[in-house]
């Protein structure tokens, strides 16, 4: 039952998501469970593909892309996206991402540079006080460095455990997960207190082997939240001192913030909300909002 309501407010989020997308968009799209959600959403939104044009991060992502009639094109055609939509592991109350629990954590974070505006879909459980809380940092590695970089990620208290695929050998052992560009990911733990996220994620990629990390510090600008109530609720980070954080989001969705939520101001339904325009251009109404 639990996993049902998640599934009903990833989404919901999706298809809030998906109302930010304009006509004829360049378009990245994520991996994982609620960006496949957004591009059935996005199906149903624009019928034969409403010319947007797409790359998405993952092959799987970019055969049900296919699969749906969205065009999809090579990131040769790209030189910036209009727009990103990809879900998250992890959403720190600064908005501070943890992604890549799909093995597409590289791929995810190019395509993120490249687009003007990241849009984070996720369902409440996403929301946590710290990063690692409740998803280890995933660390893509050439796989002839793993052993290296294992050692070194084991200096800084990571705790680093290769992934594992569901294929075996012929003996019955297990095999390295692969990513879509051939490297393995080291999962870690992330240490209790991270003070500068940002000089952090860079010294764990400056470390030789290291391809990618799944540490976006900085990068989403908007993050839409399904709650258990059937709302859909925005996080922004320049918006946190008038709008509730995502610890506040989290409290509530909970049933604490009434106790703890230091922000006078409260969520509103979607449609209680006054129409603005965003970087993008002329948002419309959120019709995603009502339960599905």
């Amino acid at each position: 039952m639990q996993s049902e309501l998640l599934e009903s407010e990833k989404i919901r989020a999706a298809r809030a998501a998906v109302q930010l997308v304009p006509e004829d968009a360049t378009l990245a799209i994520g991996s994982g469970s609620t960006a496949h959600h957004a591009i059935k959403a996005l199906a149903a939104r624009f019928p034969g593909g409403g010319g947007l044009r797409c790359v998405a991060s993952s092959r799987r992502s970019e055969e049900i892309a296919r699969r749906f009639s969205l065009q999809v094109i090579t990131l040769e055609e790209v030189e910036r996206f209009d727009l990103m939509i990809d879900g998250a592991d992890e959403v720190a109350p600064n908005l501070t991402l943890i992604k890549g629990g799909g093995g597409a954590l590289f791929r995810e974070k190019l395509l993120a540079r490249m687009s003007n505006q990241l849009v984070i879909m996720v369902d409440h459980s996403k929301l946590v006080r710290r990063l690692g809380e409740r998803s280890p940092l995933p660390v893509e590695v050439v796989p002839f460095a793993v052993p290296y970089v294992a050692r070194e990620l084991q200096r800084r208290a990571l705790l680093p455990t290769l992934r594992m695929s569901s294929s075996t050998t012929v003996e019955g052992e297990p095999l390295p997960f692969v990513t879509d560009n051939g490297n393995h990911v080291l999962d870690c733990r992330v240490p209790t207190e991270v003070l500068d996220e940002k000089s952090w994620d860079e010294e764990l990629r400056s470390t030789p082997g290291v391809v990618e990390t799944g540490l976006f510090v900085g990068m989403a600008q908007l993050v839409e939240v399904g709650l258990p109530d059937g709302r859909v609720e925005e996080l922004r980070p320049r918006e946190a001192v008038r709008r509730p954080t995502a610890i506040s989001v989290l409290e509530q969705a909970l049933g604490e913030g009434s106790r703890s939520a230091p922000n006078p101001a409260t969520p509103r339904k979607r449609a209680e909300k006054k129409e603005r325009a965003p970087r993008l251009g002329r948002r419309r109404k959120a019709s995603a909002a009502t339960t599905p």
